[in-house]
């Protein structure tokens, strides 16, 4: 592997860990943005995205909540996607790889920002005084340490595991090779079901089995789809809008 190679892995890593602290909610840690950039540096934009697609359907309830960080899915991403390319796999060995590992610099990412977390009380003394330098300062403290410890982790297990990562793979059983296909598939419905238990509301219920029938039964153009429900949306908007407005007036009227 280039040195240049591993360089850019550990940008894309610090890109990935630093970008809420930079860049606000930009979704640059997504595995679809991860995995794509990891796919260009080897070579493979195209086997990148299309892994980085099924991660982000398999880590799309993921985030984080304070301190609380269930899977890293930057480092995650990183080392799935180098797994799966550089051996010439799918995206179940990417999942089988991918998914515990982010599990653990998880572990990593937390214990830094517990760490940090004192130095909070500090930054309000130093909001208090008005000294916006030393804000801006410990800021940057916090966001390089939140993000070059976990991306030295995502680094040094490409180097140390890049020689026997093939005899790990080729060391499984193929049952459990066909277990870890069977769950993968099953991984974008995990996924869907974590971010519907958060935004989950009876009135949108005939709404998502509508969609389902659709989806199911006529199996439609995905863009096409969107775009006409993108319209309704819209329109709903717009019919909502002139109603309250109506209503306003109505009132001005009477009075």
């Amino acid at each position: 592997m280039e040195v240049m190679q591993i360089v850019l892995l550990f940008l894309i890593a610090c890109l990935g860990s630093a970008n809420w602290c930079y860049c606000g909610d930009s979704l640059l840690d997504r595995p679809i943005i991860i995995s794509s950039l990891v796919g260009t540096v080897l070579g493979d934009f195209q086997a990148g995205l299309i892994i980085g697609g099924q991660l982000e359907l398999a880590w799309i309830g993921i985030y984080a909540i304070g301190v609380s960080l269930p899977s890293d899915v930057v480092s995650g991403a990183i080392i799935g996607t180098y797994v799966a390319i550089t051996t010439g796999t799918s995206f179940e060995v990417a999942a089988a790889v991918g998914l515990p590992t982010g599990i653990l610099i998880a572990y990593v990412k937390t214990f830094m920002r517990s760490l940090m977390s004192p130095f909070v009380s500090l930054a309000d003394k130093y909001a208090e005084n008005g000294e916006i330098d030393k804000i801006c300062r410990l800021h940057h403290v916090f966001g390089l340490a939140n993000a070059i410890p976990p991306a030295m982790c995502s680094v040094l297990f490409i180097i140390a595991g890049a020689p026997f990562i093939d005899q790990i793979i080729n060391a499984i059983p193929e049952p459990i090779m066909n277990g870890l296909g069977v769950a993968s598939n099953m991984l974008p419905a995990v996924g869907f079901a974590m971010l519907l238990s958060v935004m989950w509301n009876k009135k949108y219920v005939p709404l998502f089995f509508l969609g389902f029938v659709i989806m199911s039964y006529f199996s439609p153009n995905i863009i096409a789809l969107t775009i006409i429900v993108l319209c309704l949306a819209l329109f709903k908007i717009f019919v909502s809008g002139n109603g309250s407005q109506n209503a306003d007036v109505e009132v001005e009227i009477d009075e």
